[in-house]
């Protein structure tokens, strides 16, 4: 059976994108396949994880991480359980198994990627509700997302929805490139944030105007789980 290296489970509020605010549990995976230029999240290996201030050992069979969920939280009061990284999909065979216990019990499933792997999307998509893609742009993470890739998710569109990092050395052009790509399958909306909370309204006022006027809905949203202090 497959196993996957966890690095933490918790309950918090989602802080990014379309369903800030939403109370989640996180299930975050270690490994990653990209290694982003400023990554903000330690989802290094490690021997251990963390569930309820308590150590547990890795890698975890999907059964047993379903187990210890279901033991430690009443999936009925969250909105949905996140899997989030690092990247998760490079556990593809294990989510494979460990979203359909999810699905089985009634829960709603939030996929969080870099979108760089959509062969496994698309392998999971049947046993997930919402899928956020955070659209990596070279002159912000030193990493490009796909484009090839990001087409194929045009059948599945009702579940996705595009966040994109800016920064100040990002060249308008990446960004209309991007609102036509997202268009071009069907998606109308795109979720903005500064890297670090670094705000610049002149540049944030070029961005959104280039959304509008192509009728794509645009909202700048900050991660508020950093402004209050939150995971």
């Amino acid at each position: 059976m497959s196993k996957a290296f966890v690095k933490e489970i918790f309950k918090s509020v989602q802080g990014e994108g379309k369903y800030v605010g939403a109370r989640q549990l996180f299930i975050r995976f270690a490994g990653c396949n990209i290694n982003c230029v400023g990554c903000d999240t330690n989802y290094t290996v490690d021997r251990y994880f963390l569930c309820c201030d308590k150590k547990y050992e890795n890698p975890v069979t999907p059964d047993n991480l379903f187990n210890l969920v279901v033991n430690n939280f009443d999936l009925n009061l969250f909105h949905s359980v996140s899997l989030t990284g690092g990247e998760p999909l490079i556990y593809c065979d294990f989510l494979k198994l460990f979203l359909q216990y999810l699905k089985n019990a009634g829960v709603r499933t939030f996929l969080e990627t870099s979108g760089l792997i959509v062969d496994s999307i698309l392998e999971l998509e049947d046993y997930l509700d919402i899928i956020s893609v955070d659209l990596k742009l070279k002159e912000v993470f030193g990493v490009e997302f796909n484009r090839d890739g990001i087409i194929k998710l045009k059948d599945i569109n009702e579940k996705v929805y595009f966040k994109i990092v800016v920064g100040e050395n990002l060249p308008l052009e990446k960004i209309e490139n991007t609102i036509h790509l997202i268009k071009g399958i069907g998606v109308e909306e795109l979720y903005i944030h500064f890297i670090d909370n670094k705000f610049n309204y002149s540049l944030l006022d070029k961005i959104l105007d280039l959304c509008y006027y192509h009728n794509v809905m645009a909202y700048f949203i900050p991660q508020v789980h950093k402004l209050i202090g939150m995971k």
